[in-house]
């Protein structure tokens, strides 16, 4: 076959500019060289699909389904093989409205979620603060959240409820580690708290005289609370 040389062609027609037709077999309809050298192609494949690439680093497109696969040097579709951007060279943004398989491709592999934000702790009522701040993390249907709060002055707020989480739990109670507390109610030398729906309630308290009390009221002026939990979305 002759070679066309031209430093430009110009086509200004209105329908397609370039039509390229390989009959009766599947293989390179265009290859691409650089100073005699191949660097890449345009394939069909199966007689239903076209790949574009060079060697095994070749992405095959699906018109009929809609998928774009990896495939080697044959057209045949490949597993962890190709990578997209490397540790040096890496992209910007991924955009997806579905989701992200890890690890596996059933249900139990599929992340639909990631999102982190700040939530504001509260007492309700008419209760003043100097500190008053939460943040979180969703992935997937799990919440790992944080808060830090300290009343100035209690009002009419609850004695026993802090709430405001950014997602409910449900029914489903679920344990929150208490970092730091002081200025309780009663001279508490434990104290342990538990997550139910959007809300945070103590579940327990050892006072310094070795008494217990279950669900009590410890928010007055001046305490604080610094505690985090994880839990399941409902």
């Amino acid at each position: 076959m002759s070679e066309l040389r031209t430093d430009k062609i110009l086509n200004t027609a209105s329908g397609t500019s370039v039509k390229v037709d390989r009959t009766s077999s599947d293989g390179d309809i265009i290859e691409l060289q650089k100073d005699g050298t191949t660097v890449g192609s345009i394939a069909s494949v199966d007689g239903n699909s076209i790949m574009i690439g060079d060697g095994n680093a070749n992405l095959r497109f699906y018109s009929g389904t809609n998928v774009v696969i990896p495939a080697d040097s044959s057209g045949s579709n490949q597993s962890n093989v190709v990578s997209l951007g490397n540790a040096s060279s890496t992209f910007k943004d991924l955009y997806l409205g579905g989701n992200i398989y890890l690890g596996g491709t059933g249900s139990a592999n599929a992340l639909d979620d990631y999102e982190e934000g700040t939530w504001t702790p509260s007492i309700g009522g008419t209760a003043t603060y100097s500190t008053q701040e939460g943040t979180y993390q969703k992935v997937g249907n799990t919440v790992f959240v944080r808060f830090a709060i300290t009343v100035t002055t209690r009002g009419t707020g609850s004695q026993a409820i802090i709430s405001g989480l950014p997602f409910s739990m449900g029914a489903v109670e679920h344990p929150f580690y208490v970092g730091y507390f002081g200025s309780l109610q009663n001279n508490v030398v434990e104290f342990q708290m538990r997550g139910y729906q959007t809300s945070i309630y103590s579940s327990w308290l050892l006072s310094a005289g070795n008494s217990v009390s279950v669900n009590p009221s410890y928010i007055q002026d001046g305490t604080s609370i610094l505690a985090s939990g994880v839990y399941k979305v409902s």
